[in-house]
This record gives C-alpha cells, sequence and structure tokens, in this order.
C-alpha cells in the first residue's frame, strides 16, 4: 500500500506551533507564506480540517478523520462542508447589491463578507481560505480590510502567498505570518518516489525544483499542459525566432513564469559549455541582455500593465536569440 501523503511536510515551524495551540488559543487570522509549491495550500487546508473536526477534542492540529465534519470535509479541493469557504487567487471588489453568492471562481470580496456574516451552519467555527491570495485592486483589499481588522465571531481566516509584500501592509499586520519553507531534498525524493518516478528522473530535476514539488511534478512532465512544460515550448519557440501561439501569462502566472522563463535562458546559454542538451548556440552578449530585460518585465509585472503584454515584451527580447 502507498504510503499516505502527508499534508504537514515541509512545514516544520507551522506544524509545531499548531501542535502546542489548542482551538480555543487560535489567532482569527493567519498568513502562510513561501515559495510556490511547498504545500502552504495543502497544510492551510489541513489545518481548517481540524479545526471544524468534531472528534479531535481541543487539538488545533490533527482531524480524527472519521467524523460527520472530516467526512463532508471530502478530498483536497472537493470539500463540501458548509463552514469551510475556498478561494483561489485573485479577488475583485464586487457590486454593493445582491445577496446571492457567486461560483467560486468568480468570488468577490464583498461576497465573502456577506457570507462570513452569516451564522455557523454547524453552530461552531467557520474557516475562509484564500489561497494564492490577490487582490485585483487596492479597491478589493480596502474593502476586506476592516473585515481583516474586526472579524465576526468565530471566524477564522487563512492566507497563503509566495509573494507577501504584494500585499497590503495593513492586512500583513493583523494576521500572524507563518513561513512553509522549500522542501528537503530527502522530502522530495519521497515524494516524488510515493509518485512512481524513478530515482534518476528526480535527480536531474531536483536542482531546478529548488524544493517546490510543484515545479519537479511539472519538469517531469506529468502533464503536458503543466504550466512549466508550455512555458517551456513558449520559450523553444521564441528563441529560434518564431511567434509562440501558446499564451501562458495571467495575472496569477506572471511572476512564476518569468522566473522560469529566466530559468530556461540561463540553462540554454550554459548548455554547450557543458555538452547538455541541442547544440543551440546563443550569444552571449545579446542573452545578457535579454536578462535585463526580463528583469525590467519583472518590476513592470508588479504594476497594472496587461500580463500578456509583459509577455510579449519578453518574446521581442528573446526572439531569434539561437545563431546558426
Amino acid at each position: 500500500m502507498p504510503e499516505r501523503y502527508d499534508p504537514t511536510i515541509g512545514a516544520d515551524a507551522a506544524r509545531a506551533f499548531f501542535t502546542r495551540s489548542s482551538k480555543t488559543e487560535i489567532a482569527h487570522g493567519y498568513l502562510f507564506i513561501g515559495p510556490s509549491g511547498v504545500g502552504k495550500k495543502s497544510f492551510a487546508r489541513y489545518l481548517a480540517q481540524s479545526l471544524l473536526c468534531d472528534g479531535n477534542g481541543e487539538h488545533a492540529l490533527g482531524p480524527c478523520g472519521a467524523c460527520r465534519s472530516c467526512v463532508l470535509f471530502g478530498h483536497e479541493g472537493q470539500s463540501a462542508h458548509p463552514d469551510f469557504i475556498e478561494h483561489v487567487g485573485a479577488l475583485k471588489i464586487g457590486e454593493t447589491a445582491g445577496a446571492g453568492f457567486a461560483t467560486t471562481g468568480d468570488t468577490t470580496s464583498r461576497d465573502l463578507i456577506r457570507q462570513l456574516a452569516m451564522q455557523s451552519y454547524s453552530g461552531g467555527r467557520r474557516v475562509l481560505l484564500l489561497a494564492d491570495v490577490e487582490f485585483a485592486s487596492p479597491a478589493a483589499a480596502n474593502a476586506l480590510l476592516k473585515f481583516f481588522e474586526e472579524p465576526p465571531t468565530g471566524v477564522t481566516l487563512l492566507l497563503t502567498s509566495s509573494t507577501p509584500a504584494a500585499i497590503l501592509g495593513t492586512i500583513r499586520s493583523r494576521l500572524t505570518q507563518l513561513r512553509v519553507a522549500p522542501l528537503s531534498r530527502d522530502e522530495m525524493i519521497r515524494l516524488l518516489a510515493q509518485r512512481g518516478f524513478p530515482y534518476d528522473a528526480v535527480e536531474r530535476v531536483l536542482a531546478r525544483a529548488r524544493g517546490s514539488l510543484t515545479r519537479a511534478l511539472e519538469l517531469l512532465d506529468v502533464d503536458a499542459e503543466a504550466p512549466h512544460a508550455v512555458i517551456a515550448r513558449w520559450f523553444d519557440e521564441a528563441i529560434v525566432g518564431r511567434t509562440p501561439e501558446a499564451n501562458w501569462a495571467t495575472r496569477e502566472s506572471l511572476d512564476e513564469g518569468l522566473l522560469a522563463i529566466k530559468t530556461l535562458l540561463k540553462d540554454a546559454i550554459a548548455a554547450p559549455f557543458l555538452g547538455e542538451g541541442p547544440g543551440r548556440n546563443i550569444d552571449l552578449a545579446r542573452g545578457l541582455k535579454a536578462f535585463e530585460k526580463i528583469d525590467d518585465a519583472q518590476r513592470l509585472a508588479r504594476t497594472n500593465v496587461s500580463p500578456t503584454m509583459v509577455a510579449d515584451l519578453v518574446r521581442m527580447a528573446i526572439t531569434g536569440l539561437v545563431t546558426e
């Protein structure tokens, strides 16, 4: 029987913190920070299930897995628990009127405020998880600011972010911040072995994955449409002078995508000197200039400029880098 996945792996500090805590000691809000793909969302969901569990007494961490609440919680990303609300990605401000609630993909700041102002269905705690949280505008963030200052009694707020500096300081200051570190080499090997990957394949991607399980899985080409695979194809087409058809750039993918492109460019420049990969020659001076352009694009990505425009600037910087 395969080893059961541990949703607290890599989150040593957070696990120790909540293991020492009881449900009565839980603060109103927590922000889990760390690189993408290291398990922040998995840990936050596990904590949410623990806090809503009816069978674990006053323990803040560790659901029983058998009570009605745990059964409703279901598998990751498929919770049917009425007192657990999850939203992934950017939040818009929403309309001021209307009592209906949108689906998860279209939930707004004002939707969440209306939902969480209601009483708990079970008569106990309610938990809101904002995963990979990003606010589409300052107004969307400000709409939730007072809510973060004075959340309703019995509501626990859980946020995850790989770019906490992009969250308003006034919001961050009202949350207890806990860091989830990159996974260790041994943890990565164990998790990938559980998924059936051979050791030699895992060895080849560990350095580039930088402690991110998500990035390692993408590098291993689990899914040809995984973000890293899409970006790699886009990069390969652009550097030989073709205009890529795929559009990988979204507000959520931009930061990680630009980092991935810089890594691909670095690897492409170094490959001929290391005897790796196809014999593609990239003019070193132009390659270094392209790095500067990508740095400019990363700064631009922190503004309200369209992600597609940022990606086009990068494409123009790397187009035709390969020389015969």
